[in-house]
């Protein structure tokens, strides 16, 4: 095969193997949305003072692959007072996570910052699920200076 033909044929080789790499490779990155409420429970000195509550999160994220997202996310958390003396805690957050797929298990983690009666703090929610098809379930746990809690929410995804 003389040269010129050899240097085409890999040329077209390469080109042909870089479509079929880059296409599906295209094709799995994409934007997530989700958004869930659930069920929250105080722990630790917010125990004391408040009674369960409810959460309710939204995310926007980019997913690479299925496997591992990036993500922001804004929710609300509302424990209604557990005593007369004490008022409703109405905690928002916002904040940025990651999370890892393994299969139809994931784990993940957000470090969020807390406004109103958050008092300007810092929280970080490691968090665990399962997702089938567009629903979602997760159970996290809140770890912040002075407010910890656990919640578990049902959410839907697209």
């Amino acid at each position: 095969m003389p040269n010129r033909a050899r240097r085409l044929l890999a040329a077209a080789s390469v080109a042909l193997a870089a479509a079929l790499v880059a296409a599906p490779a295209h094709a799995q990155l994409g934007t997530t949305t989700s958004i869930g409420v659930g069920w929250a429970t105080p722990q630790g000195d917010l125990d004391d003072s408040v009674d369960d509550g409810y959460t309710v999160r939204g995310q926007l994220g980019l997913s690479a692959l299925g496997l591992v997202e990036i993500h922001g996310q804004a929710g609300w958390t509302r424990f209604p007072s557990g005593s007369e003396s004490a008022d409703d805690a109405d905690l928002l957050h916002a904040g940025v996570g990651a999370r890892v797929g393994l299969g139809l298990i994931w784990v993940g983690a957000n470090a969020v910052y807390f406004f109103g009666d958050g008092e300007d703090e810092v929280g970080i929610f490691p968090e665990i699920g399962v997702s089938l098809l567009m629903l979602e379930i997760v159970a996290d746990y809140n770890f912040s200076a002075d407010r910890d809690w656990f919640a578990v929410r049902a959410g839907i995804r697209f």
